[in-house]
């Protein structure tokens, strides 16, 4: 049964992304607002479990930041990851705050083509994954998107930064480490041009090499949001 709906949010567009809990009967809303003057920022609201409001916080800039994953850090933080804009290209963007919703780093990474952060994990290394879409140049004036994936240390610092070239587009809907401590990533995939979408997902070790990718999929089009182990 129905216990209750609530509504939080700005005079503006609001789109929620994830909710996490707290201790002390509280919960995280994470998700973009869209200001027409700031352009789409960070929103985050912390409620208690009858959805009644108790704090906002907004994160942003001129440029615009927006944020697909939210994720509960060890330290008791917070780490976000999306795309910013800047100068009207895209980066994949990480946010780090800690525990009282300050912000104790952000970066953004990527070509200057397109990126788009789907997913950021902190590993077992204490090490940052994150899964993006990058539009990669195939050369001859071809564009296609492909799965990048970015290690970087706890501040922020890239260790490698890998794209994994398939011959059709991917586009990436997620990441996650193992209990074997391999990096698998997933999302959609073309089977051949123009091909409805098919699962696919991919397993590769802390240093980017690719273990292993597998396709699944029927007759039509088919879309994977979430792995679990």
């Amino acid at each position: 049964q129905l216990l209750w709906t609530k509504f939080l949010g700005t005079p503006h567009d609001d789109f929620g992304v994830s909710v996490l809990t707290l201790s002390g009967n509280k919960l995280v809303l994470a998700g973009t607002t869209h200001d027409p003057i700031f352009n789409e920022q960070i929103l985050i609201i912390v409620a208690d479990t009858s959805g009644i409001e108790m704090n906002r916080y907004i994160y942003g800039s001129l440029e615009v930041e927006n944020i697909n994953s939210v994720k509960s850090c060890p330290d008791g933080g917070y780490l976000l990851a999306g795309y910013k804009t800047n100068s009207g290209s895209n980066y994949s963007y990480v946010l780090k705050l800690d525990s009282i919703f300050n912000v104790q780093w952000e970066g953004a990474f990527g070509t200057g083509i397109t990126d788009y952060a789907s997913e950021a994990i902190i590993g077992n290394d204490n090490s940052i994954y994150m899964a993006s879409d990058r539009k990669v140049n195939l050369g001859g004036g071809a564009f296609d998107y492909n799965i990048a994936v970015i290690r970087t240390d706890s501040t922020g610092l890239v260790i490698w930064d890998s794209v994994y070239v398939e011959n059709f587009q991917n586009g990436s809907q997620g990441i996650l480490q193992s209990s074997s401590g391999n990096i698998i990533f997933y999302g959609e995939t073309e089977i051949f041009q123009f091909s409805p979408f098919d699962y696919f997902i991919s397993a590769i070790d802390t240093n980017g090499n690719l273990l292993w990718r597998y396709t699944f999929g029927g007759s039509g089009s088919n879309a994977l949001f979430d792995v679990i182990e």
